[in-house]
């Protein structure tokens, strides 16, 4: 992330929806594009990346590791 024109380790996880956020009480007619805001890239895969990837994996898949 970018702040006042220094770079951070914070990671922003976004997804352009035009829709209401859970998190941000947002009208429904508003662009709500950031879902999470993570401290560093490591947070990010070990609370965004690796439980998607869980739920993807098949078993048969997973039979290798």
């Amino acid at each position: 992330m970018i702040l006042d024109g220094k770079i951070t380790d914070k990671v922003i996880y976004f997804h352009p929806v035009f829709a209401s956020s859970a998190t941000n009480e947002l009208p429904s007619n508003t662009w709500s594009i950031v879902c999470d805001e993570y401290e560093d890239v490591f947070e990010f895969f070990a609370k965004r990346v690796v439980p998607d990837m869980k739920d993807w994996a098949l078993v048969e898949d997973a039979s290798d590791l």
